[in-house]
């Protein structure tokens, strides 16, 4: 099973449909599946209904006041609970910093590492490190950038 041997559970979040079936599909094809929870749901600072707005493709949708669908949003530490969470991925077009304010209580309590896009808008790259700060003065952080245009800028963070 690769480098999961470890991985006790994974919560895998996706609002939008289509994708939602291609990370069960995913998971399942290399054997991980047992081992995830998947909710069809969004990550936000609160439970709500929103709209998935109109992206020109499934990889750039964002979620908004108006859009194809509607979706509902939660927040990580509301599905959760009180389990152990040691690492925290987001690429979610946008709603990065809102899906960690509803992951507060969860990064306090766990001190998980991190990596958060930060290029889906520009005051990503200092609002969602200070955020984070204020939560975790022990963060250390570290940016790393994928490719040679302005996509795929990663934030990353964990405790020494």
């Amino acid at each position: 099973m690769g480098g999961g041997v470890n991985v006790r559970k994974i919560y895998a979040f996706e609002a939008n449909p289509a994708n939602f079936e291609q990370c069960k599909e995913y998971y399942m094809e290399n054997g991980y599946d047992e081992k995830v929870e998947f909710i069809e749901k969004g990550l936000w600072d609160k439970k709500a209904v929103m709209w998935i707005g109109n992206g020109k493709s499934s990889s750039d949708s964002s979620v908004s006041q108006e859009g194809k669908s509607k979706i509902e949003v939660t927040t990580l530490d509301s599905e959760v609970r009180e389990d152990k969470v040691t690492f925290i991925k987001m690429d979610i077009e946008g709603a990065e910093l809102n899906a960690l304010k509803g992951a507060k209580k969860t990064i306090i309590k766990n001190k998980p590492r991190l990596a958060i896009c930060i290029y889906h808008k520009p005051e990503d790259i200092y609002e969602i490190p200070e955020y984070l700060l204020s939560l975790v003065p022990e963060y250390k952080f570290w940016i790393r950038h994928y490719t040679s245009n302005c996509w795929e800028t990663i934030l990353y963070a964990k405790c020494q």
